[in-house]
């Protein structure tokens, strides 16, 4: 697990004093793209604020999660999580399936492993405002 740990904060460095919520997700996920568009709903309504949106593809090529980041348009971070990378992540956060939602506070400490949908937009939007003020 400390692997994963280190692994995990390296990922959050460069997005510390914000908060962050990760996505993780892969082109063949039907879930997962039918959530995208709430999350593009979700990013407008937190537009301006200290809020990263960190996708991070699972179970893929690069090619085709390239591809599709490209021909839908995709905004936010991006992280091809090749076989290595997430292995300590399923690990991290016992991800047995996908679309998966983590929420990480501005220290860089994970607030809810098991986070909300994008489309859960209303109830989303009130933790993440939580997380905004602390």
């Amino acid at each position: 697990m400390a692997n994963s740990d280190k692994f995990f904060d390296e990922l959050m460095k460069p997005f510390k004093g914000k908060v962050v919520y990760i996505d993780f997700w892969a082109p063949w996920c039907g879930p997962c793209m039918r959530e995208m568009p709430a999350s593009k709903k979700l990013q407008q309504a937190l537009k301006g604020k200290d809020v990263v949106f960190l996708f991070i593809g699972l179970s893929c090529s690069k090619a085709s999660w390239e591809n599709t980041i490209q021909e839908k348009g995709f905004t936010g971070e991006h992280f091809y999580a090749g076989e290595n990378e997430a292995k300590m992540l399923a690990e991290k956060f016992n991800i047995s399936g996908i679309p998966r939602y983590v929420l990480v506070d501005k220290q860089g400490n994970v607030a809810d492993g098991n986070a909300l949908r994008p489309s859960d937009k209303s109830k989303l939007l009130k933790k993440i405002d939580g997380l905004l003020k602390k």
